[in-house]
């Protein structure tokens, strides 16, 4: 029960309790080895507790997974009910509460991290007694006494060396005892030692332990990998934690969003009969300052929106053992965004398939956008600007520095994603009219204006420029263009041609949305 923060709040604080429970129990299955194995059969010893781990991270995943739909749900839900007024105000919490998720991603790594260290040193431990139980055994030599440690190195080493499932691995290559040749007893030991030193990361000589059944190559290969399971799914629930924050910070533009294609204003026409010759004036003027070239409701609350993030990030930000956290688990983060790219490609009825060029990465990116579109000026004026900057950036303090790196990176990826989305939406439009444009024109300028006042290298993206150039074409303008820019061979190399292909067919859809007949 309870309202929807409530809910995740008590969801953040349950998961962040939760989350590295697993690593007592599997530091407990590693002392059980210690006390059982004595670094025999090493590989299905990491291979358990990789598993267990794993499986831990995987539960983690789909618990956010789970908690992510409950919210979209509540949220869906109260704009059903409050169908005439939906929920356009940022509530700051809302963003503190995900960010925690990130910073419990982080931790994880760095447990799983400190846990990885610890069994290294735990295994090298190992590699000392089972080295000094061989050293022994080939001088054939029989002591008085035997310590206990001994007695459970010789009982390990008679238990685990009856059972012949251990994977050996020498070289790159995995092999059985029974695939290698039956190995004599003696070898099998040694085999074994190799295999928990390349674990372990121990680089000792082990020429002198070759004697018998066969000679040892010295472990000096790398490491390897302990948890790469576990590795690989830690990945996935950093980008299950990225995609959650951003979940939440585009909540609102996700709603304000939903019905833009199908509003009424896209289809009004100009009062018909004579205009005064002061609107006749008036309306000559596509760029003129009056009611029907102020920006829509849709827009202005998207943008106040991305504006009131800014405050809503930077709590979380300053917080110096936070932010190091967080960072651990950011990389890929631009990623989040590619899904609202690839939409606005279909939107244009353009086919990339396996992208092999790239081309949804030049799209978003923009910099190779500026010789198939009208404004990019603006790149060249943010490289002088960062040349300009860099002897202020010199006496910014670090923990400042990162910090608004923090806040740009949440925010170059939520306006790449609000972008994409709006030339997606504008491209779904299935009628334009020359008032509608002029609304269009309104809303695109707007949100330019936005991000230009933010500052986030790389926006505001040109194709938003580019497009509201085309608001103030008719259709004969637009098809003249689509004849006289693109011969056909687009520019650059492949991959830009690909991009000039997507650009021209956007082109085409709003002359077609404008009611031009194309060739």
């Amino acid at each position: 029960g309870g309202t929807p923060l409530d809910i995740l709040q008590n969801a953040v604080d349950q998961l962040t309790k939760l989350s590295i429970y697993i690593f007592p129990i599997a530091e407990g299955s590693l002392a059980r080895y210690e006390l059982l194995n004595s670094g025999y059969q090493i590989t299905k010893a990491i291979q358990t507790m990789d598993t267990l781990i794993s499986n831990h991270i995987s539960e983690l995943s789909i618990s956010i997974n789970t908690l992510s739909a409950t919210l979209a749900s509540s949220n869906d839900t109260a704009n059903d009910n409050n169908s005439s007024t939906p929920n356009v105000t940022l509530e700051e919490e809302y963003v503190q509460c995900a960010l925690e998720m990130l910073k419990m991603a982080g931790s994880f790594t760095r447990a799983l991290r400190s846990f990885e260290t610890l069994t290294r040193d735990r295994l090298k431990n190992l590699c000392t007694g089972m080295r000094a139980g061989l050293t022994q055994m080939e001088g054939g030599n029989t002591p008085d006494s035997l310590s206990i440690v001994e007695v459970r190195g010789l009982l390990s080493r008679y238990v685990c060396n009856n059972h012949q499932e251990e994977e050996v691995t020498t070289t790159n290559k995995t092999t059985t005892p029974s695939q290698s040749s039956k190995r004599k007893g003696g070898n099998v030991k040694l085999s074994q030692f190799v295999q928990l030193q390349r674990y372990a990361g121990d680089t000792t000589n082990n020429r002198s332990l070759g004697n018998s059944g066969g000679s040892i190559v010295p472990s000096t290969s790398s490491p390897i990998q302990l948890f790469t399971k576990s590795i690989d799914v830690m990945s996935k629930l950093a980008s299950t934690c990225q995609t959650f924050v951003f979940d939440v910070c585009y909540a609102i533009p996700r709603n304000c969003f939903a019905s833009m294609s199908s509003l009424s204003i896209w289809r009004e026409e100009e009062p018909s009969g004579l205009l005064s010759a002061f609107d006749s004036m008036v309306h000559s003027n596509a760029n003129a300052t009056n009611y029907s070239t102020l920006p829509q409701q849709y827009i202005t609350q998207v943008g106040e929106h991305i504006l009131a993030l800014v405050q809503a990030l930077e709590p979380f930000a300053s917080n110096e053992h936070a932010l190091e956290l967080a960072n651990e688990v950011m990389d890929g983060v631009g990623d989040v965004a590619i899904p609202f790219w690839k939409e606005f490609v279909t939107s244009t009825g353009s086919i990339v398939e396996n992208d092999e060029n790239g081309v949804i990465a030049s799209l978003m990116d923009g910099k190779d956008l500026k010789h198939v579109v009208t404004h990019h000026d603006f790149h060249e004026e943010e490289e002088e600007e960062e040349e300009e900057e860099d002897d202020d950036h010199e006496e910014i303090d670090e923990s400042e520095r990162k910090s608004a790196a923090f806040c740009n990176q949440w925010l170059d990826v939520i306006g790449s994603a609000v972008t994409g989305r709006l030339l997606e939406r504008i491209l779904r439009i299935p009628r334009l009219s020359k008032k509608g444009g002029g609304k269009l024109l309104a809303d695109l300028n707007y949100l330019v204006n936005v991000f230009s006042a933010l500052g986030i290298t790389g926006h505001p993206h040109p194709l938003l420029n580019h497009f509201g150039s085309l608001m103030n074409m008719d259709g004969n303008d637009i098809r003249e263009k689509i004849e006289e820019d693109y011969d056909g061979d687009g520019v650059g190399d492949e991959g830009g041609a690909e991009v000039g292909k997507v650009v021209r067919a956007a082109e085409g859809r709003i002359a077609t949305m404008k009611m031009m007949a194309l060739r």
